[in-house]
C-alpha cells in the first residue's frame, strides 16, 4: 500500500499519460483490493448479524450500505482493468487468470506460498461444511 499522497500524484501522472506500469497491482488497483476486502469483511459479518437478528435497523442499513459500496468498487475495479488493459496494450484479466504477465525478469515474484495456499483453502472447505451442515440443523 502506498500513502494517499502517492495514489493521488499516481492518478495525475495516469492522467497525463506518464504512469508507470508495475508488474502487480498499480497504486489505485492496491485501494481497490484494500476497499474489497475491507469491504468483503464488513458486508459478511453484518449481513450474519442481521440474519440472526442482532442490532436492529441500523446494522441492516450499514449491510446494504457496505454491500452497495463494495458493488460499487467491484465496477470501478473492472472498468480499471480494462482501461489498463487497454492503455498497457497487454490483457491484464489474462494474466490474472494465468499469472503470468509482460515484464522484466527481476521484476518477477520471487517465491510462492504454497502451505499457506493449502491452509487457506482447508479453512474455505471447513467453513463452507461447517455452514452446510448447520443449515441442515
Amino acid at each position: 500500500m502506498r500513502s494517499p499522497a502517492y495514489v493521488i500524484r499516481y492518478l495525475a501522472r495516469l492522467a497525463r499519460g506518464q504512469a508507470e506500469y508495475p508488474v502487480g497491482h498499480n497504486p489505485v488497483g492496491a485501494v481497490a483490493i484494500l476497499l474489497l476486502l475491507l469491504l468483503g469483511i464488513a458486508s459478511g459479518v453484518s449481513g450474519w448479524a442481521v440474519y440472526e437478528e442482532i442490532g436492529g435497523d441500523w446494522l441492516e442499513a450499514l449491510h446494504e450500505y457496505t454491500s452497495n459500496t463494495m458493488l460499487a468498487v467491484v465496477f470501478a475495479h473492472i472498468a480499471g482493468v480494462l482501461v489498463s488493459s487497454y492503455r498497457q496494450g497487454e490483457n491484464l484479466v489474462v494474466a490474472m487468470i494465468t499469472g503470468k504477465k509482460q515484464g522484466e525478469a527481476h521484476q518477477a515474484i520471487s517465491g510462492s506460498y504454497p502451505l499457506i495456499a493449502l491452509l487457506l483453502l482447508t479453512a474455505l472447505i471447513g467453513f463452507l461444511i461447517w455452514a452446510w451442515l448447520d443449515s441442515k440443523g
